[in-house]
């Protein structure tokens, strides 16, 4: 269920404290913080309330809460070591234990490096099994950060620092854990990994509104998705209108005493498929009973309900405690003190299905929780009250929406520090590639602006050969290419990994994280590790009927097995054959009979060409073209 509208119309309370100190999503135990670094530790308190943040490392902070609330300050780290402790007091503690100090990369893109040991898209990840038995890395620490589109910037994300273990490491990116991995055995060293993805999706969504509107070619189609917007909330508002009049639970099946006649039991929380609604979309009303001591009902607590699909508006007593419509997202709604009373408490959740499964899918995390105890919610019952059978279709946004998962899932880990960054993407933007030359580009910068700790590394994956069918591959991985002009990058080439040119998920992340890692060994790390990159072109010129191509990183340079496959050249007339070609040191020499007067060299340029130029370390060439002829791409737009 990809649903690229939900984050429009989302109004939820979002708790993962019980203190009245809430910290950050990334303070939390198990946490990796930044060695050497000024680490920025921030979280949430009573307005102007007194903070201060102590570590066992001997570091000390103090801060008082803006007027919203948040507290801010810098944490001076030692190099690397622990277990440590930090402890943040002011109205109420909260305690954060077993905190390594060492290297931390936040890992991101789509659907390759969201690619988990444990599920592949089939097939399954290369020697799945044994890579999963041997992931127990005490000192690696994995922080998976929930999906979440939003309309505007975030605060909070969902997730958890967990020790790396071989349970731990399954939903994890493989190619992030592989890339951890060989940082830590060549660092020895603790290693802190931020995934950060979600398939499918384009640079564009992974950018900030600001810094989108910064260029040119995207500021007129932002403008026109934002009247979208607009548009888009005026019919949700009309349609969320016809939907509570038709609703004959609203305004009634809420409260805390009503008339319960056509109610159903169930056996817990209420699956539409667990209580005969398979296929239903509507609303359903579902209540249950909380029985809370006279202590508990004086006390602050956290309503945990697991996901709900796809949206719910919940009540206690008739009050109104949380709102969501995210169906992935796991509700924590905070319950104030004396909300509840003494005895038997009503929990009222309206939920509205709108395709697919419904109604509630974790029942085990279902629990009202206080500070030291948990109260049980039981007796469900429920009731339905419209099919959306019955109303006007439920609008569609009909825009291209640009940052929702910078807002989503970037935007809550800022300003946490960082030694770098990798990143995997960049199928999704095939058919804008000539845009990609400036919103990739722009999308480092931005984040490294927004995470003010300068120029970090940022190392990233080309894409691999996949039967697109349109031929602009090669046009986004030239612009990949383009994109190392940029300070502290690097680019892995895959070129050689694909099994299988029908699938666009390489099942070989080992190899990808270990050439992320060998560029942040040797560049951020000072390393020896011997060649670090593929060959890359660097440039052309024409002597007779041959053109000499040279390149940076081609000591040993050499053809597999002489196969020169993918190697083309041509002339004015732009019609390329078949090339052939000799090594002389770190250049080719490219010639075809058939082309008297050389014009341009290419190189596995198309869609599915798998190549076989590498150096001496056995690492691949990017794909390249010696010419600057008009492409596939040029003037398509977002």
């Amino acid at each position: 269920m990809f649903r690229l509208a939900a984050f429009f119309v989302s109004a939820s309370s979002f708790a993962l404290s019980f203190s009245e100190i809430r910290m950050a999503s990334l303070f939390g135990d198990n946490m990796v913080l930044q060695q050497r670094s000024s680490a920025a530790v921030w979280g949430w308190a009573a307005p102007g309330a007194r903070i201060t943040i102590a570590a066992s490392w001997g570091s000390k902070a103090a801060a008082a809460a803006d007027k919203n609330g948040k507290f801010f300050v810098r944490l001076s780290t030692p190099g690397a070591g622990g277990p440590y402790s930090m402890t943040i007091s002011g109205d109420g503690t909260v305690a954060i234990h077993n905190v390594l100090i060492g290297e931390v990369w936040l890992c991101s893109g789509q659907s390759n490096m969201e690619m988990t040991l444990k599920k592949g898209y089939p097939p399954p990840l290369m020697n799945q099994e044994q890579e999963l038995a041997n992931a127990n890395y005490p000192n690696i620490r994995l922080f998976h950060v929930e999906k979440k589109m939003s309309g505007a910037p975030e605060t909070r994300c969902g997730g958890k620092w967990e020790v790396c273990t071989t349970e731990t490491a399954a939903g994890f990116s493989a190619c992030g854990y592989f890339f951890g991995r060989d940082l830590y055995q060549a660092l020895h060293i603790p290693v802190g990994l931020i995934d950060s993805t979600w398939g499918g999706t384009p640079v564009e969504y992974w950018t900030s509104e600001p810094a989108m509107m910064r260029l040119p070619d995207y500021a007129a189609s932002i403008e026109k998705n934002r009247t979208a917007q607009v548009e888009f909330a005026k019919a949700m508002d009309a349609w969320n209108r016809e939907l509570e009049t038709a609703d004959i639970g609203w305004g009634r099946w809420n409260q805390e005493n009503c008339d319960e006649t056509g109610f159903a039991a169930a056996g817990g929380p209420v699956s539409f498929e667990s209580v005969g609604l398979a296929g239903f979309d509507g609303v359903v009303w579902v209540r249950a009973t909380i029985v809370a001591t006279k202590q508990q009902a004086a006390a602050a607590s956290t309503l945990c309900l697991g996901p709900i699909d796809d949206e719910d508006i919940t009540f206690i007593n008739g009050k109104q405690v949380g709102a969501e419509n995210d169906w992935q997202k796991p509700r924590y709604y905070a319950i104030p003190k004396n909300t509840l009373h003494e005895g038997e408490n009503v929990l009222a959740v309206r939920v509205l299905d709108t395709g697919g499964k419904g109604g509630f899918s974790d029942f085990g995390a279902v629990k009202l929780v206080f500070q030291n105890e948990t109260a049980a919610v039981s007796n469900w019952r429920f009731r339905t009250s419209v099919s959306l059978q019955s109303l006007p279709a439920r609008p569609v946004f009909q825009g291209r929406s640009v940052s929702v998962l910078y807002n989503g899932m970037i935007a809550p880990l800022i300003p946490f520090a960082l030694r770098g960054a990798i990143w995997y993407q960049g199928e999704a933007n095939v058919g804008n590639a000539f845009q990609y030359r400036t919103a990739f580009p722009n999308m480092i910068r931005n984040w490294r602006e927004d995470f003010g700790q300068g120029d970090f590394p940022f190392y990233f994956v080309q894409i691999a050969p996949f039967a697109y069918g349109n031929n602009m591959s090669p046009e986004l991985r030239e612009a990949q290419m383009m994109t190392l002009a940029l300070k502290n990058t690097g680019m892995v080439v895959v070129g050689d990994i694909t099994g299988n040119v029908n699938d666009i998920h390489p099942v070989n992340k080992q190899d990808v994280g270990h050439r992320l890692a060998l560029w942040a060994l040797a560049k951020t790390y000072g390393r020896t590790v011997g060649e670090y990159s593929g060959p890359l072109f660097r440039r052309a010129r024409i002597a007779g009927n041959k053109m000499i191509v040279e390149f940076d990183h081609a000591a040993g340079l050499h053809f597999k097995g002489d196969n020169t496959a993918g190697l083309e050249i041509a002339g004015d007339d732009k019609v390329f054959h078949p090339a052939v070609a000799k090594v002389e040191g770190s250049r080719l020499v490219v010639w075809s009979p058939q082309v008297k007067q050389p014009a341009s060299v290419r190189y596995c340029w198309s869609d599915t060409a798998i190549g076989f130029l590498v150096n001496g370390a056995d690492l691949p060439a990017s794909s390249f073209r010696t010419d600057n002829w008009p492409g596939l791409t040029d003037k398509i737009r977002w």
